[in-house]
């Protein structure tokens, strides 16, 4: 499995005396974390929020920038992948509206413990800190929650799109497949109530126009699962690895790997009941040159999930896979 940043061999051009990525076609990827360092604090460092005769409220500096913020390139198809923590100073100054003298200086920091593309906006967490306490501190902290956090906000919101801009992202790639999680198999607004004793299983067979090394690629290499899956992903694949897609939304442990023939799984969404783990067995049969069968039984799933199950493996899976590196797929 590739590590993040360091690209995969198979995806050389080795037929070049140059080893030359012609016309952007083959799989590369690009740290590009301190160069989103840059632009945040640009957006976010030393700016008011909030200025008028009582009371002035602005960010600091940009105490801290952490994550991973990756461009990557497969068949001409640019796409973006960040996922970053972050810690903003502020500082409120609450003043005589007469004389203008100032009263109080409050400071405090806002927390952002995680975001990514797809928690901009309203969805995005934002923790307002301070260590003061007082009536006066409590009008600054009500601006900062406020005003504050819209801000911050708005401020990510405007780095992605600069991220998007600068590097040439294809919008229309990455509109597909921000489509396809509407119909994602984590949808928080649909919790199901597990009827335990009754289980159901789920049967796939998928024709893929790929050798099998390159379909095991995507499904096991971390970085191409957080691109087609646009979020976090933690895979360590190997017997007892942990396994997380979609910011936790699935989760499990691997319970076998046999590269590339296959692997299994002990899977769950994370809306379930706690204890309630389905078993996923995924075997790569190669068939034919250039050509993989993939057969895919999942049991133990809670009755009644199946079918919720199977549209979130095509919506946030194979699709995915298909538009971002190309490989088409039939159902058998």
């Amino acid at each position: 499995m590739a590590e993040v940043g360091k690209g995969d061999p198979r995806w050389i051009v080795k037929d070049r005396d140059d080893g030359a990525n012609v016309n952007n076609w083959h799989w590369t990827e690009r740290d590009i974390l301190g160069w989103a360092k840059g632009q945040i604090s640009d957006i976010l460092s030393e700016n008011h929020f909030e200025k008028s005769k009582a009371i002035e409220v602005k960010t600091t500096k940009i105490d801290n920038i952490e994550g991973d913020c990756l461009i990557m390139n497969r068949k001409k198809k640019v796409i973006c992948s960040f996922d970053l923590r972050m810690e903003i100073g502020w500082e409120g100054k609450v003043l005589d509206e007469k004389t203008g003298d100032e009263l109080q200086t409050v400071t405090g920091k806002m927390i952002v413990p995680d975001v990514d593309d797809t928690t901009l906006g309203d969805d995005m967490q934002v923790d307002v800190t301070c260590a003061e306490s007082g009536d006066l501190v409590d009008k600054v902290m009500g601006i900062v929650r406020t005003t504050g956090r819209k801000f911050v906000r708005k401020g990510m919101e405007e780095f992605a799109l600069t991220l998007k801009d600068v590097h040439n992202v294809a919008n229309k790639t990455q509109s597909t497949v921000s489509d396809s999680k509407t119909e994602t198999v984590v949808s928080t607004a649909t919790k199901t109530q597990t009827q335990k004793g009754s289980t159901d299983t789920l049967n796939l067979r998928l024709d893929w126009r790929c050798p099998p090394t390159e379909l095991w690629d995507c499904l096991t290499n971390q970085a191409k699962a957080s691109a087609y899956t646009r979020s976090n992903v933690t895979l360590e694949v190997k017997e007892g690895g942990a396994f997380s897609y979609l910011g936790g939304s699935i989760n499990g442990t691997f319970l076998s790997v046999d590269a590339p023939k296959g692997f299994s799984m002990k899977w769950r969404l994370d809306n379930w009941d706690p204890n309630w783990y389905s078993e996923v067995n995924i075997t790569l049969n190669s068939e034919e040159a250039g050509a993989t069968e993939m057969i895919l039984v999942q049991t133990n799933i809670p009755h009644g999930e199946a079918d919720r199950v199977k549209n979130g493996w095509a919506s946030n899976f194979w699709d995915p896979i298909k538009v971002l590196f190309g490989f088409l797929y039939t159902h058998k």
